[in-house]
């Protein structure tokens, strides 16, 4: 896979960010370390891809 699908709802992006995170993160493990540095990137550009109108 070489990008990620996200909900960018705001009702449904942490259930996503999570659950993309703990893949990434089972698929490469040491990534493990920057797990809440990911979890906060992804945050960060849902939320902004959201109020930009993207995905709508």
């Amino acid at each position: 896979m070489t990008g990620w699908e996200f909900d960018i709802r705001p009702e449904g992006r942490e259930a996503t960010i999570r659950a993309l995170v703990e893949e990434r993160i089972r698929e490469l493990p040491e990534l493990a370390p920057y797990r809440a540095d990911l979890t906060a990137m992804l945050r960060r550009m849902t939320k902004d891809a959201h109020d930009s109108g993207q995905g709508l």
